[in-house]
Formats: C-alpha cells, sequence, structure tokens
C-alpha cells in the first residue's frame, strides 16, 4: 500500500507562521528538531473536527522534544503527556509550558506532561488513546552534511542530537533497508567491516518499530496516531523514509487512514482541499536548497504526515 492507493491530502501554508518569541523560551529555537507551528497545529485541529481525538483524549508524543505537541494540544482542550530521552530538552519544555500556564488557567485548559524516559518501554511510562509525533531522525542531515530540515532554518547545526545513550536521533541509518518494506537502499557507509556506522548496535529501524508497537499495544481499537515523517538523501539518492515508514506501521497491524503532503513550496492555504496555491514560495533551508540545484532530482519538497488508527 502506497500514497497512491491511500486517501490523500496536500497542504500548503503549513510553514507560513513560525514560533514567536514568548510562546517559545529563548533555549527552545535552538532544538534541532522542533515541530513547525502551523504544521502541528493543523494536525490537531483537523484531528479534533474529525473526531479522531477529543477533550476525553490523552494524546502521546514519544518524542516529545521541546514539548510543541503539548502547546498545540492544550490550546484546542486535549490532555498530552509526552515522553522525551534528553534532560535538557525536558527542562526547556517545562519551561515552555510555564509561559502558558497563566493563560491555560484562566480558560480552564489543560497543563501538558512531559516526563523524561526512553520511549521504548513506553507502556511502563505513560498511557492514552491518540498520538501525534515525529521520530528524531526526520530532520536529521545526510552524510555529506546536507541539512534535511526544511523549515524554521533551525536545524543547520551538525552536531548529534542528544547525548543520551538509546538516543534514536542519533542512531545512523546504516541499516536504512526496513525489515519491514521491500525498498532497497544502500545499507553501507564504506567497505570496511570496522565502519562505525556499519556496526551500530541497534538501527533506526529496530529502535522506531520498539516505539510504534509500544504506541499500539497502548492503543484501544479506533485509536488515531500522526506521525510526520519526511524523505531524506543519502549518497546522492533519496530514501522514501514516509513509505518506508508506513510499510512498518501496517507490519505493526496499523490501518491506513490518510496521506497527507504537508508542501514546503507553495502558497497559503487554510482548507482541507487539495488547492492550487496561486504561487510558489520555498520554506526550505538555504543549504537543501543549494544542494538541490547542484543535484537535479533531489528535490524534497513535502513533509508527510501519515495518519494511522489501531
Amino acid at each position: 500500500m502506497n500514497r497512491e492507493t491511500l486517501k490523500h491530502l496536500v497542504w500548503h501554508g503549513c510553514y507560513e507562521s513560525g514560533w514567536q518569541e514568548g510562546e517559545l523560551c529563548s533555549d527552545a529555537f535552538s532544538h534541532p528538531a522542533k515541530a513547525a507551528k502551523g504544521l502541528i497545529y493543523r494536525i490537531i485541529r483537523t484531528g479534533t473536527e474529525r473526531g479522531f481525538w477529543t477533550k476525553d483524549t490523552t494524546l502521546i508524543d514519544p518524542f516529545g522534544g521541546v514539548g510543541t505537541t503539548g502547546l498545540a494540544a492544550a490550546s484546542f482542550g486535549i490532555p498530552s503527556v509526552l515522553v522525551e530521552l534528553e534532560e535538557r530538552f525536558v527542562g526547556i519544555a517545562r519551561q515552555n509550558f510555564a509561559l502558558h500556564a497563566a493563560s491555560w488557567d484562566a480558560i480552564g485548559l489543560p497543563h501538558p506532561q512531559i516526563i523524561q524516559g526512553d520511549s521504548r518501554r513506553l507502556r511502563e511510562l505513560v498511557s492514552g488513546q491518540g498520538a501525534v509525533t515525529s521520530p528524531p531522525y526526520a530532520n536529521r542531515v545526510d552524510d555529506h552534511g546536507v541539512d534535511q530540515a526544511g523549515y524554521e532554518g533551525q536545524s543547520e547545526k551538525l552536531g548529534r542530537y542528544g547525548q543520551s545513550d538509546g538516543q534514536i536521533g542519533n542512531m545512523r541509518i546504516a541499516g536504512v533497508t526496513s525489515p519491514h518494506s521491500n525498498i532497497q537502499v544502500e545499507q553501507r557507509y564504506s567497505s570496511s567491516a570496522d565502519n562505525l556506522g556499519n556496526a551500530a548496535p541497534e538501527t533506526y529501524w529496530q529502535a522506531v518499530a520498539q516505539v510504534y508497537q509500544q504506541l499500539y499495544d497502548l492503543f484501544s481499537p479506533g485509536s488515531h496516531a500522526a506521525i510526520v515523517v519526511k524523505a531524506f538523501v543519502m549518497k546522492g539518492k533519496i530514501v522514501p523514509l514516509p513509505q518506508m515508514t508506513l510499510d512498518l506501521l501496517l507490519d505493526i497491524g496499523f490501518t491506513p487512514v490518510t496521506w497527507i503532503d504537508a508542501m514546503l513550496t507553495g502558497a497559503t492555504q487554510t482548507s482541507m482541499l487539495d488547492e492550487v496555491p496561486d504561487y510558489t514560495k520555498s520554506r526550505k533551508s538555504f543549504f537543501r536548497r543549494l544542494h538541490e540545484k547542484k543535484n537535479p532530482g533531489t528535490e524534497i519538497n513535502e513533509e508527510v504526515v501519515l495518519v494511522v488508527r489501531k
């Protein structure tokens, strides 16, 4: 099953409005892969309108980062609990929540919660009946230092996502070929058996599969998850991470609902209709645009929101 056989939507304008000073604490802007404000709000608004989650639902984000899913969920009156491995990001998320606490209290909105922990053991940490998340690797850089983020220009930092053992964002995709997909991608970084990229004790796919399996086990039938992923370039070729992720989710047992292309180029669009924009404007980083200019055929024009249910 792929994009062509699923219900398919195209969203424009999800990257027009970024996070502003006062909405996030100053340290949050250094996070390498925080969710775009317009996109995360639109996902939760759309899910609410369609009945995927309600004010009686607790939304889970197993890759909590600096708390942006919690901020968006709270604005729609939906409780949320986030899990984040990195202690530094947990502290930043709590600072972000504190910025909004008084306004939430004034109108009776729920406060999001964030827990420091390893989402590969999600069932031991949280409970909930819905999820909105994005795995860290979706916005990492490739082997040649090319920025893979498409928004807000925050991911040109070439360092590690974090320092904790088991950090999925730091797992090099030496085993990029998903065991759940028939898509084949170059797996080895070099011919040397000693190359660290070839000898990683745990691959991205092994780790992220554990997280999605934990979500599936937590959910009741009918629970929905929205997962944001994006293709990336490795050794001059596009790795179709969205399709590979969908294959993994189907293998776990999820039922696909919708494939949404959130365009990184396009005009402002507020409805859920597949409309043609009046003009195009790129929301990609300078490094991403430069790489695409030098390497035709490596254009990545969208992030993908995969909506699935148990």
